[in-house]
């Protein structure tokens, strides 16, 4: 009977663990998301959202089939922002997050079709546009 006590501890230790890391990267994302939102500086915007694709990047992908439906909205709400490069980084961190976020989609290539006329200041064939072309294919190339 002792071995299966330490047994049931040590299943218990693993899932508790492995819960707070989950709770604690879906805070973080959530967090990162809300300093975007209330975010009125486009650069700062941008750094946040770079900051989502980062961790997104570091999750396993079953990690990434546990993103809720409302952090694809919300990531997918800034598709629509004037500034090139807080699209761009919006549509890179969609594509991190591959077959999950098919429901972005749509606003991706609505993004696609309703582009400001801002040109990227990094490089004209790294804006927004060829984040946003990568994302598709990456979403329907992991589903």
């Amino acid at each position: 009977m002792n071995i299966y006590i330490r047994l049931l501890v040590i299943i218990f230790l693993t899932t508790t663990i492995s819960g707070r890391a989950f709770c604690l990267e879906s805070s973080k994302f959530d967090q990162l998301l809300l300093s975007a939102v209330k975010e009125s500086n486009a650069d700062n915007k941008a750094k946040d959202l770079e900051a989502v694709g980062d961790l997104i990047k570091s999750m396993s992908e079953d990690r990434k089939k546990s993103i809720t439906l409302k952090q694809i909205d919300d990531l997918a709400y800034f598709l629509k922002d004037q500034n090139d490069v807080v699209r761009m980084y919006a549509a890179i961190a969609l594509g991190r997050i591959g077959g999950p976020a098919e429901r972005a989609i749509p606003a991706l290539e609505l993004a696609l079709k309703n582009r400001a006329p801002s040109p990227s200041i990094v490089d004209p064939d790294l804006g927004s546009d060829s984040a946003i072309h990568a994302a598709i294919i990456r979403i329907r190339g992991s589903k």
